[in-house]
């Protein structure tokens, strides 16, 4: 059901199709949606983007970008600079690498964008999820979550400043 405040009253929608495994997932708002992680069946491991339209009040699966469909990986999605972001930390071997990604045409699976990647983090192994804060004005660094420094996403690989 979708509450609106206009006529004040609770209104049925389309049934949805998917679950919330996690109690503490909030949604966030991107391009005028509410979007979560979800499952497309609760024994499934594998996620999905799922984006709510506030106009419309309909629901629609957006497409990841190919790497997370074979990785074992920690995320972190969230609306950056009005683009949809999502920060994967996975192994390999023997590194923990952080990709950051930005989706920069809504809904348009190939324009996801790596902007970052990066192995052996600092500090990495107290948050298994390296979560963008913000982006400078220009666009070249990134705030991470990660000791709360910049990382400049001009140099080779991203360093951090």
């Amino acid at each position: 059901k979708v509450y609106s405040l206009r006529s004040n009253c609770w209104r049925r929608i389309k049934d949805v199709c998917f679950y919330l495994k996690f109690n503490r997932e909030f949604g966030f708002l991107a391009n005028n949606a509410l979007h979560w992680m979800v499952f497309k069946t609760p024994q499934s491991d594998n996620r999905n983007l799922v984006g709510f339209n506030l106009r419309s009040e309909e629901f629609r699966f957006l497409e990841l970008p190919d790497f997370c469909l074979d990785k074992a990986f920690w995320f972190g999605i969230k609306a950056m600079g009005g683009d949809l972001c999502l920060t994967a930390t996975y192994r390999e071997i023997n590194n923990v690498v952080v990709d950051v990604w930005i989706m920069k045409e809504y809904g348009v699976k190939r324009s996801w964008i790596k902007s970052i990647s990066w192995n052996k983090p600092h500090n990495i192994s107290d948050s298994p999820v390296a979560a963008p804060l913000a982006f400078s004005k220009n666009g070249n660094k990134v705030l991470f979550n990660i000791a709360y420094k910049w990382c400049n996403l001009v140099k080779r690989g991203g360093k951090f400043d």
